[in-house]
C-alpha cells in the first residue's frame, strides 16, 4: 500500500505469519501470509 503524507510517498508492507500456508484457502489474502520470514524480507527488498 502506497500512503501519500507530508514527507512524500511512504510505502507499508503488511504480512500474516502462519505455521504452514499451504493449510490456508485458495480465497481470501493467501498472498500477505507467509511462513517464512526470509521468503517476505526477499520479496519487500526485490520490489
Amino acid at each position: 500500500m502506497d500512503i501519500l503524507d507530508d514527507m512524500g510517498l511512504t510505502k507499508v508492507y503488511v504480512s500474516l505469519w502462519t505455521d504452514d500456508v499451504s493449510g490456508l484457502s485458495q480465497h481470501g489474502y493467501k498472498e500477505y501470509w507467509f511462513d517464512n520470514i526470509e521468503r517476505v524480507l526477499n520479496n519487500i527488498l526485490n520490489q
